[in-house]
């Protein structure tokens, strides 16, 4: 996911888009988007404290709170296959 977006309007080239920091569910480690890649913890934070807008609804989004829940959901599991794996 692409966020902290910031950036100008010029009215002959356009938006001009810069510093995004890029989430993922895998994190620095493994997608190489450097280090404010959270990775699911981050997903997670974000998804906490968002505010939808209407530009959320116009752009077709899941609700932020329903998001963030199923990225928790995601998380636990992989650490509950992660704990079993360590088992085997």
């Amino acid at each position: 996911m692409v966020c902290d977006l910031q950036g100008c309007f010029d009215r002959e080239r356009g938006f001009e888009l810069t510093d995004p920091c890029m989430l993922s569910k895998v994190g620095r480690s493994e997608s190489g988007y450097g280090r404010t890649d959270r990775g699911l913890h981050g997903l997670v934070d974000f998804f906490r404290t968002h505010k939808c807008t209407p530009l959320c609804k116009a752009l077709g989004l899941t609700d932020a709170r329903v998001r963030e829940q199923e990225l928790v959901v995601e998380e636990a599991l992989r650490k509950k296959e992660e704990r079993e794996a360590g088992r085997a």
